[in-house]
């Protein structure tokens, strides 16, 4: 019975799938813890998010704009790491927008977005949705600036 079971489920595909993409699972995996490590830095950079915890001395003698710039820099080295974690690009997004401006925060906002299912630029993907406050805002930055563009 054993060997039938094992059997029947190596012709499934997520069972072959693991075997097969054992070692691209495993890099994803680490990427991810890597950027798991990256992401509560930048929070606690963050200058604008209430924190439970108050941040450190070393963190509290920088200026809100440093502690912006630092916390951008580490939510884009965590979405480099995993491009699917919302928490590091909306960091990233809000952070080098307040630091940089909207045209250096609009390809991370522009990410988010694409998570969601939603492209600035195809109403279709955002029209009889209702939009989360974060979507909003993101869709908004992105739009704003393709304004300013054109």
């Amino acid at each position: 019975l054993d060997a039938a079971e094992e059997a029947m489920s190596r012709a499934l595909f997520t069972t072959a799938l693991d075997v097969r993409c054992a070692e691209e699972l495993a890099d994803r995996s680490h990427r991810a813890a890597q950027a798991r490590e990256l992401v509560p830095q930048a929070r606690e950079l963050d200058p604008d998010r209430k924190a439970v915890v108050p941040p450190t001395k070393s963190v509290a003698a920088l200026s809100k704009s440093e502690r912006r710039q630092r916390a951008a820099k580490l939510a884009q080295r965590a979405s480099a790491f995993d491009p699917l974690d919302e928490e590091a690009l909306w960091l990233a997004a809000t952070m080098s927008d307040a630091a940089s401006g909207r045209f250096e925060s609009r390809r991370w906002f522009d990410r988010y977005l694409a998570l969601h299912g939603i492209r600035s630029h195809d109403d279709r993907t955002f029209r009889v949705r209702t939009l989360s406050g974060e979507e909003r805002l993101a869709l908004d930055a992105v739009q704003d600036a393709d304004r300013l563009l054109n």
